[in-house]
Parts: structure tokens; sequence; C-alpha cells
């Protein structure tokens, strides 16, 4: 049976009560709505299909966030990253009452990210981590949600991977390069696919290999330290810079193991850097370069240790500094 009586605020509390469930109760600011609801709870009721959602009337999606950073971003590899990630969205949703978060807000936060020139890749993992929220909120936390409302979002497109191929001729030119080199090692070490490349990883001994990515965050390199890392008889040399949390700059910082696609790898192999070999230019030369082209408004730090960035930022005059951290947006 269904109460509706006006509070002395002036808004309208309904509550329905049944022999055998709990009763349950809502307050609107319009009676209709009041009446609308008491039918909605009471066919459910009669149908069997009732869910009490008084808590997830109570909680905010911040709320939420706030508990899945504390209990589920730290089993997670990325760790860092997620935790940011979900502080981002909490600044987007977390003033919505998990109840009244529906499918076009998140929509709307997708174009509005993609009208802001995000790719769609960026935009994808935000939207996939507002489902694993709910997910665990429905499934572990026992949030009563109707449906999981960032599952029904379409999905922006994504941008398709660089595929830069050799045209006819380039790749003849390249080997005949490396044929006519005044060094004659150049030329063996040249891998015309990837095949053979990774058939380098069953040569025992006495090899040098070349691979990259220099910062080890993709390409044939990763393959090589698979095999490689863990051989007490193997050395591995990094030249240049290495950025924070880039797997480079994890085995030069001294891990004991490093995870490579999905393996645990131990580290025992040993490990060289030489910093002197950089195609950067050092603090001279940037600030040379800076007095050429005048002096901007704003001036963005955006690639190098914090650090250096600071003591960096102490030199350059007549510009307002500026160090963007992750999800920073600025309009130019």
């Amino acid at each position: 049976m269904a109460t509706i009586t006006r509070t002395k605020s002036g808004t309208w509390k309904a509550q329905v009560r049944r022999i055998g469930l709990p009763a349950v109760n809502k307050t609107f600011k319009a009676k209709y709505d009041a009446e609308a609801w008491s039918r909605s709870v009471e066919s459910e009721q009669d149908r069997g299909v009732f869910v009490n959602r008084s808590e997830a009337d109570r909680v905010t999606v911040g709320e939420l966030i706030d508990r899945y950073i504390l209990e589920i971003t730290p089993l997670k590899r990325s760790a860092k990253n997620d935790k940011q990630r979900m502080l981002f969205l909490k600044r987007h949703f977390g003033h919505f009452i998990v109840s009244q978060l529906q499918s076009k807000h998140i929509a709307a936060y997708r174009d509005k990210r993609l009208a802001e020139g995000r790719q769609g890749a960026t935009i994808v993992k935000e939207i996939g981590s507002m489902r694993h929220l709910l997910d665990v909120a429905i499934k572990d936390w026992g949030i009563p949600l109707v449906s999981n409302v960032a599952s029904l979002v379409r999905k922006p497109k994504q941008a398709r991977g660089r595929d830069r191929r050799l045209v006819e001729g380039e790749e003849q030119r390249l080997l005949q390069a490396c044929q006519g080199s005044r060094s004659t090692l150049l030329a063996p070490l040249v891998t015309r696919q990837a095949a053979d490349s990774i058939a380098l990883n069953k040569i025992g001994g006495g090899a040098v290999i070349i691979a990259g990515s220099g910062m080890c965050t993709g390409g044939r390199v990763r393959h090589h330290l698979k095999h490689s890392l863990w051989k007490e008889n193997c050395s591995v040399i990094f030249v240049g810079f290495a950025a924070h949390g880039t797997l480079a700059r994890t085995i030069i910082d001294g891990a004991q193991s490093v995870r490579i696609f999905g393996e645990e790898i131990q580290m025992k192999a040993h490990i060289h850097t030489i910093g002197g070999f950089s195609a950067h230019a050092d603090q001279a030369e940037l600030l040379a370069w800076q007095r050429q082209v005048g002096k901007p408004a704003r001036t963005f730090l955006v690639h190098g240790e914090a650090e250096s960035m600071q003591s960096f930022a102490k030199h350059l005059h007549g510009t307002e500094v500026i160090m963007p951290e992750l999800h920073n947006v600025f309009d130019l």
C-alpha cells in the first residue's frame, strides 16, 4: 500500500509498504512524481521483480570512485595510470547520484572529449573504466542498479595504427646502402623481416643485437629482452634518455623482475647505460634556440625529468613557464 504525504519543507514523501517486504520511501518535489514512483514500485512488487534502489539513490559516483581507487586500482599493473584516469573521471561524474547517471551523460562526455581533439583510443579507455567501475559496484558491492549504463554507450572510432610500408625500390636501395657502407658489420646486422629478427633469439652467444625502441615501449626489442634478461651471460646496454614509467627506465633503476608480454622475467643479465648518446639539445642549446625564436607568452616543458625541467625553467625569462600534468587542457 502506498501513502503520500506532504513534508514541512513542501516536498512530497511517498512510502510503499507490503507484508513480507521492507518499506521503501522516496521524496519528490512534485506530487505526481511521487504517485508515479509509487505505482512503479507496486507494479514491480506484484511481478516479483522489485529491487530496493535506496542505496543507489544515496551514493554518488564520486564515492564509488574513491572506493574503487582504494580497493581495485592497487591490484592493477598500471595502478598509477588507472588512478589518474579515475580521478579525472571523478571531476566529470563525481557529483552524480549513482541511480541518476544515464548513458546520455556518458555519451555527452564522449562527444565533448572528441570535440576537444582527444584520440578515440583514449576515450575508449575512459568509458571502459566507467564500465568496470559500475560492474564492480553492481556485482561486488551490491549497488542495486538496473543496468550498467556505461556499457550502452557507443564507442568512438579509433585511429588506425601507423602502417608505413616500404614502397617499390626502397628495400633494395636500403640494402645496397648497407652493402656499400664503410662498416663491414652493418649489412649483416640488417634483418629483412620480423621473423628474422625473432630468430636472433636462438643464438647461443657471440652476437650484438641492436633494436628499438630505446625506451622499450614497443618494437622488436621487447622480444629480445624477453629472451635475454634472464640470462647471466647477457649484457643489455641502454643509450640515451629513458623516461619514468617506461620498461627501459624500470630495468635501469634496478628492478628484480619485469613483465613482458604477460610473463614475469627475472633480471639476471648485466645492465649498462651510456648517457652521452642523445640527439636532444642540452640546456645551453635550448636557451640559445629560445633567444633566436623570441619570447612567447607561454612556454610548455613537456619532456624530461621533473627536477631537470624545474631547473631549466629558472633560466627561462620573460615567458610563463608551464609544466602540464596528465589530462591538463590548454587553449592556445
